[in-house]
């Protein structure tokens, strides 16, 4: 009987799996048997198939085979199945044949590959598969060099990814990053330009190094590389383009210090844990943490700089966000990196800087500019929030510019399924209403539950104990047929 049917089945198969019979046969190899345990009357074998290459090696062929036979009565099929089988085959005997390794798997020359599988060819040309499955997944344990010392049969592999870090160095050894405060003209012994202009050349360097690696590559990778390299030589004239535009246009070079600044205050300003609100005795609001008035000047690790690829990101898209009939204005841009490598803040810097540069072309144009779009629920929300921080940051900026940036709020909306969030303004209000009732039914549906600012509570929060219990619903109030988001801190902006 099988008690276990996820067993892993230990294959001996050392002492035959390279014998001279199986390296000089030309068809099918006589079952082996094995001898795993606790097996009871399962039948396996392991069967080999070897086809001659070039010169003395040899494409072999190992599979784990169920030869039992399927019997009427109390035992069914899956009872004599064998489910996440594994086995492995390894080299032995190396003293006595020291060629005896595991090679590459044989690519196939002929076939025609489209762009794509080119591409993927290039960048992983290190990467070498020593063995395919057939009905499983194969894995092999490969150390150093063009071998590999063993090859398993898996069902499910298990790949620890490498570590990917956005920071990066110039050539001298000295990190890549530009600071936010410098580049929103807030030091006035440095505009930030000449760091922009350094990390620009850095990537043209950077190129014509690849350009030179390219030359010595095999035939079969020139196309697919002199095509990556065009298009990151495109990329350099882009950003070299709006490292102009900055230096030739005022418009822009305006905007792009106040995204700087706004962006800057987004991060000084963000924190992912609210500040706790209470009731005291004298019914009046308390926060466990004081608010703090915005200090750029503060510092904070991981915070206030520009990773080299955002800059990138942001020079290549300065003058076609802002000029309409601008030829790369058709360009969809993707930025490619996992998560928590700064995607969303490259995204945001545009972001403030094409609502300012519309602003400072015309102060009373107040519409509808950016749309972003999320794939989950859970993700809408919490980068809506990020936004909102982003939007306050901006009309900060703005009450304070309002000659230049005109008296019309920046403004941000969330919209959202009637299951998430209340769409209607009746809604809403009965929503509100419930909430401040409290009871068990009552549940917060509405999509700010902090002040993007300042970071206070926002929402139902409780005061008391026993009888003395109280429900209370900060932050959100009534004004005429709608309910509006306020901060409950007073002294927040």
């Amino acid at each position: 009987k099988i008690r276990d049917w996820w067993l892993r089945i230990p294959v001996n198969i050392e002492a035959s799996f390279l014998s001279s019979d199986i390296l000089s046969a030309k068809g099918k190899v006589e079952p082996i048997e094995t001898n795993a345990e606790n097996l009871g009357d399962i039948k396996l074998s392991i069967e080999a198939f070897s086809r001659p290459r070039q010169g003395n090696n040899r494409l072999m062929t190992i599979t784990l085979v169920n030869r039992t036979g399927v019997e009427t009565g109390n035992y069914s099929r899956d009872r004599r199945s064998l489910f996440q089988s594994y086995f492995e085959a390894v080299v032995v005997d190396r003293n006595d044949n020291e060629q005896a390794r595991f090679l590459p798997y044989p690519e196939t020359e002929a076939r025609r590959m489209d762009s794509e599988e080119s591409s993927l060819d290039l960048l992983y040309r290190d990467i070498k598969t020593f063995a395919v499955g057939h009905g499983c997944s194969a894995d092999w344990n490969w150390t150093e060099g063009a071998f590999a010392e063993k090859v398993v049969a898996e069902v499910f592999p298990v790949c620890e990814t490498p570590s990917i870090t956005p920071d990066i160095t110039d050539a001298d050894g000295n990190p890549l990053s530009l600071s936010m405060k410098v580049l929103a003209g807030l030091d006035p012994e440095d505009d930030g330009l000449s760091g922009v202009a350094h990390l620009v050349s850095q990537y043209e360097i950077w190129i014509t190094k690849q350009r030179k690696i390219a030359s010595t590559l095999p035939e079969r990778y020139s196309d697919a590389a002199n095509r990556h390299l065009s298009a990151c030589e495109e990329a350099a004239e882009r950003m070299r383009d709006g490292l102009e535009f900055l230096e030739n246009n005022r418009d822009a070079a305006v905007a792009f210090r106040l995204a700087n600044h706004a962006v800057l205050l987004q991060q000084m300003r963000g924190g992912r844990e609210p500040r706790k609100a209470t009731i005291n005795g004298s019914e009046r609001l308390e926060f466990f943490e004081s608010y703090q008035p915005v200090d750029i000047n503060q510092r904070a690790t991981g915070r206030g700089t520009w990773r080299a690829f955002q800059i990138g990101f942001l020079l290549m898209n300065l003058r076609s966000s802002a000029i309409g009939h601008d030829p790369d204005r058709e360009t969809i841009e993707l930025i490619w990196f996992p998560t928590g490598g700064g995607k969303t803040e490259a995204y945001l810097g545009l972001t403030a800087y094409s609502l300012f540069m519309r602003r400072i072309k015309d102060n009373t144009d107040n519409g509808v500019h950016v749309l972003m779009r999320y794939t989950l629920r859970l993700l809408t929300s919490q980068q809506f929030q990020r936004a909102c921080g982003l939007i306050c940051a901006m009309e900060y900026l703005r009450r304070s510019n309002s000659d230049l940036l005109g008296d019309d709020q920046f403004s941000i909306g969330l919209w959202l399924g009637g299951d998430s969030t209340p769409n209607r303004r009746v809604d809403a209000l009965k929503k509100l209403k419930d909430l401040r009732k409290g009871g068990p039914d009552a549940e917060n549906v509405f999509a700010v539950l902090k002040c993007p600012w300042c970071r206070a509570e926002m929402g139902p929060i409780t005061s008391g104990v026993g009888r003395r219990k109280k429900n209370y619903v900060i932050g959100y109030e009534q004004s005429g047929p709608s309910v509006v988001f306020k901060c409950p801190d007073s002294a927040c902006d």
